[in-house]
């Protein structure tokens, strides 16, 4: 299958972009779950 580099290169930068939004919805997750054990150990 053939791609022009154009083509390839804006899949690059969105798949780049779906990472790094991934990896900040892990790490929101994780915060949330955070903070949900803090409030169950202060009640």
């Amino acid at each position: 299958m053939y791609l022009d580099s154009n083509t390839s290169y804006k899949k690059t930068m969105s798949e780049q972009m779906t990472v790094e939004m991934s990896e900040q919805i892990k790490r929101i997750t994780a915060f949330k779950e955070m903070l949900m054990e803090g409030e169950d150990k202060n009640e």
